[in-house]
């Protein structure tokens, strides 16, 4: 049998994930699923998820707009461009977390086996 649980995110001077068992454990994926959007809410207002490819600073070399935004150091039409490439759909960055390390203050939902 499947079941899912919560790790959080911490920073532990070498141990970076921390089990989150405050929460339970899920059997129906849907129902952790929609536990993980809940739990990592406020943190995802606070913060910006990028397309792969992007993020603080840097870009894909095949992208000549920003490019020639950084070039030109036109700053304006730089963080226009980098704005469309920042995820804004909750779900979407969640899927990132499933069986996957959380960031620091988030939660991530792990598959585990359950043995009667």
């Amino acid at each position: 049998m499947i079941g899912y649980v919560f790790t959080y995110g911490v920073d532990g001077f070498g141990a970076d994930v921390a089990p989150a068992h405050e929460f339970g454990v899920y059997l129906d994926f849907e129902k952790a699923f929609a536990k993980l959007v809940e739990l990592n809410h406020e943190q995802l207002k606070k913060r910006d998820f990028f397309e792969d490819g992007y993020g603080e600073g840097y870009y894909p070399k095949d992208d000549v707009e920003l490019a020639k935004a950084e070039e030109e150091e036109n700053w304006y039409l730089y963080d226009k461009l980098m704005r469309k490439h920042i995820i804004t759909n909750e779900k979407e960055i969640n899927e990132g977390f499933i069986n996957e390390e959380p960031c620091f203050g988030m939660y991530a939902l792990e598959e585990i086996e359950i043995i009667e």
